[in-house]
């Protein structure tokens, strides 16, 4: 197992929430960790709806490997970004904390703070290349995320006729 993904091998699996995008923009958000190549890296794929599920504002997928250094790099692709990659910025013990610039300029910074042990605060900005911290074109989105668990049958005798 590369210690790299270690912190974050608790996140393996479907997590989901609600939070808001600029402009009060309500959302809807899924998330998925998994392993892959090995158990030495993470593959994510995130996805941020409106409330229905019926209309995609962002799409995600991403490899989270480690650099030679040992910090987490991401490799990913974008419906608003294209292409990305984002290296592990110094955060407290835990969070992943993701930055860089993507193929079209844009600054991107991409946070999940453990929150519980089915908890997770997810945030993310960007902005132009060109764009002042405070530029008005900000853009950015935040959630509150649970771990969701598939669904099972209920044992036989709980059943409802």
């Amino acid at each position: 197992m590369n210690q790299s993904i270690t912190p974050f091998l608790a996140w393996l699996g479907t997590w989901g929430g609600s939070g808001e995008a600029q402009d009060s923009q309500a959302v809807r958000i899924r998330c998925t960790f998994e392993t892959v190549v090995a158990d030495t890296a993470l593959r994510m794929a995130f996805e941020a709806t409106d409330l229905t599920g019926q209309t995609l504002y962002h799409g995600v997928v991403a490899c989270l490997g480690p650099t030679p250094t040992g910090q987490l790099r991401a490799v990913a692709l974008s419906t608003i970004h294209g292409n990305l990659l984002l290296e592990q910025t110094p955060d407290d013990e835990g969070v992943m904390a993701l930055a860089g610039i993507a193929g079209n300029g844009n600054h991107i910074m991409v946070t999940f703070v453990p929150e519980g042990p089915d908890r997770l605060l997810f945030s993310a900005m960007w902005r132009p290349p060109e764009a002042a911290p405070d530029d008005p074109r900000l853009g950015r989105m935040t959630a509150n995320l649970g771990k969701l668990t598939p669904m099972r049958m209920p044992p036989p005798d709980q059943r409802q006729q």
